[in-house]
């Protein structure tokens, strides 16, 4: 197997910088299917569950791509002017690069998003006919939900234009208002209607930041083929040695199932 550092520009020029897993060279002998795999909301793409579902995806001859979307982790851009919609456009421009590389099958690309990353998932799928098979991980359903709390006080986040979040890489992250004006746009219950491709949805239990009742929602308005996994015990970052390796095993089955 081999992990190689990428970068590429989006259709606005701004670089996007990934991590491209391509299984050992001796084992293809055609082209193979590749899944993109998308962060979430102050999400990278070093995080673990994201690194081991790339990893196990090798063992089965399939490539993936993990990618910082513009104005988060490496890639060109502020976390200040962090927006759900251009994140919709870099997958596409994502697409656009994974189509390019000499042994992927272009009819063979999968997209798996975690959290925020799952409905940037599902809206890019509703609108690019390029993305074949879909799996999402903690994925938000309608981010106006209450269920979800993004701020506490969100007057104060529109007051000051800014709010500061934290990660387990970025320590401080300034994240501006029009985020939030950005991303109350976007729901999945219309989006999902519009997909029309085999869809495994992973859910933790013991999710506090993405409910459960998300991925109950996604799957009851998404079309066959459709499988919801409620992971027993999980998080939302699916924290744990077993929990996290039965999350990728899903994931990764899914993908063999329907790309191979």
């Amino acid at each position: 197997m081999s992990e190689e550092k990428v970068s590429f520009k989006n259709k606005k020029g701004k670089k996007i910088v990934g991590i491209l897993h391509t299984p050992k060279k001796e084992h293809i002998h055609h082209k193979i299917p590749c899944v993109i795999i998308c962060h979430g909301f102050t999400g990278f793409k070093e995080e673990t569950h994201l690194v081991n579902l790339s990893k196990e995806l090798e063992d089965y001859d399939i490539a993936s791509l993990r990618c910082d979307f513009t104005n988060s982790g490496e890639s060109e851009g502020s976390w200040e002017g962090l927006k759900t919609s251009e994140e919709i456009e870099d997958l596409k421009s994502i697409i656009d690069y994974v189509e390019q590389i000499d042994f992927v099958d272009k009819n063979k690309i999968g997209v798996a998003g975690h959290s925020l990353g799952g409905l940037v998932s599902i809206i890019t799928a509703s609108q690019d006919f390029r993305i074949k098979v879909l799996v999402t991980l903690a994925a938000v359903d309608d981010p106006k939900e209450k269920s979800i709390v993004w701020v506490k006080d969100m007057e104060k986040w529109k007051q000051i234009g800014y709010h500061i979040f934290s990660n387990i890489k970025y320590i401080k992250i300034k994240i501006g208002y029009g985020f939030w004006t950005d991303l109350k746009k976007f729901s999945n219950s219309t989006n999902i209607k519009k997909v029309k491709v085999p869809l495994l949805i992973l859910h933790g239990d013991k999710d506090k930041v993405v409910p459960l009742s998300h991925g109950e929602k996604i799957y009851k308005n998404a079309n066959e083929p459709k499988l919801l996994r409620i992971i027993e015990g999980a998080n939302h970052l699916f924290s744990g040695k077993a929990i996290l390796a039965l999350t990728v095993k899903y994931a990764v089955d899914w993908f063999a199932k329907y790309l191979k």
